[in-house]
Formats: C-alpha cells, structure tokens, sequence
C-alpha cells in the first residue's frame, strides 16, 4: 500500500501504534465527483480497512482513529463520508454521527 501514500494521492491512512507495534488503522480515500452547476457537494470520502486489536476495542481506541479521519475530512471539505460496516462496528459509526442513507443506490457485482 505504499505505493498509495504518496503526497498526490487520494488515500489517507492513520496507524495506532504502541512501542512500534502496529495495533490499528483506518483508511480514507477523498473522492472528488464531476463540477457541476448544481448545489451538490464536489467531495466524498470512504472509509475502508479499520481495525482495532481486539484488547483495544471498546478502549476509545477505535474512537480516536475514527476522529481523525473525520477531522480530514473536515479540512478537505467533504460532505458525505460513507462505508460498508459490520453489524459489530455499527454502534461506533453512530456515536458519531453516521446514520442510514437511502439516497444511495448501489450494483453489486459480483
């Protein structure tokens, strides 16, 4: 995923760590849609791959990394952060703030 990191990239990463051990991460990628005329919003954010040790969970671990993904996306302007949860990780989303869209239409392909 180096490859990713690079100054110009639209993915994010942020690394919980304890003495160098890597004990969880959550990946952002900034996602810029087509200008257009209209009052919609020109940037969305995923976010992707967070994973906290299990001895961290419920620890506000997950909270801090969440924090701040939401933090860059605050600076970067965007206007809608959406992902994929798991039912476990749902009760975190919405403490902060995340809710269900039914604006979004999706194609799973398989």
């Amino acid at each position: 995923m180096r490859s990713r990191l690079t100054a110009d990239s639209p993915w994010r990463t942020w690394i919980l760590d304890r003495d160098g051990e890597a004990l969880g991460n959550i990946w952002l990628q900034v996602i810029e849609k087509i200008p257009n005329p209209g009052d919609e919003s020109e940037r969305h954010a995923y976010i992707s791959n967070f994973y906290v040790h299990p001895d961290l969970r419920n620890t506000g671990a997950g909270s801090r990394l969440l924090a701040a993904a939401l933090s860059e996306c605050d600076a970067a302007g965007v206007d809608t952060v959406f992902l994929w949860p798991s039912h476990r990780s749902r009760p975190l989303y919405e403490r902060h703030g995340f809710s269900s869209n039914t604006r979004l239409l999706a194609l799973e392909r398989r």
